[in-house]
């Protein structure tokens, strides 16, 4: 859908707007989805890049009501809710208790097991409450966004701290494969709050 004016850009990913209604939208590759307003169902899933070989990972961006995000398995994605409501990430194909959860930058979750791969933004609300994902939903159980780290540790499935910086450059979340400079990162999530506000 158009959006109400121009988007800033986030690298370089094309953006695809949903309506201020009820959305159901999965983005490939490099898309940047923008949810709106109303209750979304985003959905990712990952395309080769130019190589052939390296990832090129969607973002899924919600903003205000209830959303709910999935992610195709083998896939990865980045999530981030901008704009508030009770939202839920979907990963019914990982075990919590076999997934490796990382903190990363002291503020977002790495969540992977295998190919399945998802950078969640400020999942416990820290930098802005309006981020918080409330339930993340494994095939073995629900946790909140709040409570990740806290369980993780608990359940022996967290993998400690790391940089966004770091795991670009192992090649373990390429986002660089669609041009992110990952020390713009910050900026980049205040673009895709804007172009989020742009829906129509």
């Amino acid at each position: 859908m158009p959006l109400s004016g121009p988007a800033l850009p986030i690298a370089n990913y094309a953006m695809v707007g949903g309506t201020k209604g009820r959305d159901l939208i999965t983005g490939l590759g490099a898309q940047v989805v923008l949810g709106g307003a109303g209750d979304d169902i985003l959905g990712a899933q990952t395309s080769p890049g130019a190589d052939g070989v390296t990832p090129l990972i969607p973002w899924l961006v919600g903003g205000a009501d209830q959303d709910k995000y999935f992610i195709t398995p083998g896939s990865m994605a980045v999530v981030a809710d901008l704009g508030g409501g009770k939202d839920e990430l979907v990963l019914d194909s990982l075990a919590f208790r076999k997934a490796q959860i990382r903190n990363i930058d002291r503020r977002h979750a790495l969540i992977s097991r295998g190919n399945t791969r998802v950078l969640v933004v400020d999942p416990a609300g820290r930098s802005n409450p309006d981020n918080t994902i409330e339930t993340l939903v494994f095939k073995d159980q629900r946790v909140s966004g709040k409570q990740l780290f806290k369980l993780a540790k608990q359940a022996d499935t967290y993998w400690g701290r790391s940089t966004l910086a770091e795991q670009v450059s192992l090649g373990s979340f390429p986002l660089n494969a669609a041009g992110v400079d990952v020390a713009l990162f910050n900026g980049y999530l205040t673009s895709a709050a804007y172009n989020d506000s742009l829906v129509v």
